[in-house]
């Protein structure tokens, strides 16, 4: 996790993404935990939890504990949301060693490019889970994957940004994703770039695996996050899997 985009680039995210996407995002997860918790939601886990956008809002309903592997990401996360504990790890082998109402990864589980990297990850969140509990997952399935382009932009008094980011398809189970950041800084401009691999998986396997792990699961579709943000004329839907935690005393 020594990528730019998520170390020394992180401070950008909080001028490229706005504060009502995550909002919308927030509110609709709410909205589905609460339909599908067998027990009331006061603690979550937010796995992946990059620079704390999503916590802005989720803190406002729950109490919040966030992991994340990227240095960056954390320190960001941290000026925004200080009333959150943050820790360093890896979100398929964490351990903290209790248990929480939900676990939540709105955002990042697609950096899992291979399928047990997947399933050790939604195993790590069940053993961190209640009974009764909910985890949610927001991801593409291959079947709806599409290659698109982005772009971002945003700005401050001395700094102006524009991202564009570039989908495509490589292999059976991943795309790439390159980023390129032109950074305005009191008219000086510099110019990163940096290409990610990430992974997409058939909504079967998607099934499956928290079948698996002893979840009951619902699928959402998630169709307008990224709209205002495509070049192209596609479009980017997400899927959110809900599994929740089957009680000791629920048959199968």
């Amino acid at each position: 996790m020594n990528w730019q985009v998520y170390n020394e680039l992180a401070w950008t995210d909080a001028l490229l993404s706005a504060a009502e996407d995550y909002q919308y995002e927030v509110n609709l997860y709410v909205e589905w935990l609460k339909q599908h918790a067998k027990r009331s939601v006061d603690n979550v886990l937010h796995l992946g939890c990059g620079a704390g956008g999503h916590d802005q809002f989720l803190k406002q309903f729950f109490n919040v504990t966030g992991v994340d592997l990227s240095d960056g990401m954390l320190k960001e996360a941290e000026k925004t949301n200080p009333e959150v504990a943050y820790i360093k790890d890896d979100m398929r082998t964490v351990n903290l060693s209790r248990k929480f109402d939900a676990v939540v990864i709105p955002d990042s589980i697609m950096y899992q490019s291979e399928i047990e990297d997947v399933e050790r990850t939604i195993q790590t969140a069940v053993d961190h889970l209640l009974q009764g509990g909910c985890l949610l997952i927001v991801t593409h399935t291959k079947e709806q994957f599409q290659n698109n382009q982005f772009s971002y932009t945003g700005s401050d008094n001395h700094t102006h940004i524009t991202l564009f980011e570039d989908n495509f398809i490589v292999s059976e189970s991943t795309y790439e994703a390159a980023f390129v950041y032109l950074i305005r800084q009191n008219n000086e401009l510099s110019i990163h770039e940096e290409v990610h691999t990430l992974g997409i998986f058939p909504e079967k396997d998607w099934q499956q695996l928290f079948h698996q792990a002893g979840l009951e699961v619902s699928v959402k579709p998630l169709t307008d996050l990224y709209e205002s943000y495509l070049l192209n004329d596609g479009d980017y839907p997400l899927s959110v899997m809900i599994g929740t935690l089957k009680a000791n005393n629920e048959s199968e």
